[in-house]
């Protein structure tokens, strides 16, 4: 009887957790907010989270690049949130939040990216653009080029 009320509370306990974990990465800021959390309205398709190994800067060593991934749009071209390229010693060299940062720079003025990114790997460099509520790009691209980030 011990047994099976253990059982019963370790499906309850994990129900509520990924419960809460789905929540939080379908939780975007509302379009009337000026960067608090809220919810909207959209239907996005299913997340999840990602880890990729990719040598950004040719070196032969690779990079990783992880976060968020709401959709991939071809072999090298990704609508991501929340997402990182790490060296090798684990630092940050890019974040791309709400703001993408390089060095723990902000890379350039910008508003804040509600609906993620849409990047596209290219050897030495990546293109990202803010991505509209349905995954489309929707401002102008900027290249990062991974080989003049100090390493």
């Amino acid at each position: 009887m011990k047994i099976k009320s253990e059982i019963i509370f370790i499906i309850i306990l994990l129900n509520v957790n990924f419960s809460l974990l789905y929540s939080q990465l379908h939780t975007l800021p509302d379009k009337n907010s000026a960067g608090e959390k809220g919810t909207y309205n959209l239907t996005i398709p299913a997340a999840y989270t990602f880890s990729m190994n990719y040598d950004f800067n040719n070196d032969g060593v690779n990079e990783v690049i992880k976060g968020v991934m709401l959709n991939k749009i071809n072999e090298n071209t990704f609508w991501v949130r929340n997402a990182e390229i790490k060296n090798v010693s684990n630092e940050v060299l890019v974040k791309l939040g709400k703001k993408i940062f390089v060095n723990n720079d902000p890379l350039i003025s910008q508003i804040p990216a509600l609906y993620g990114y849409i990047i596209e790997i290219l050897p030495n460099k990546i293109l990202v653009s803010i991505a509209n509520e349905k995954g489309e790009s929707n401002s102008d691209e900027i290249v990062i080029n991974i080989r003049n980030i100090k390493q």
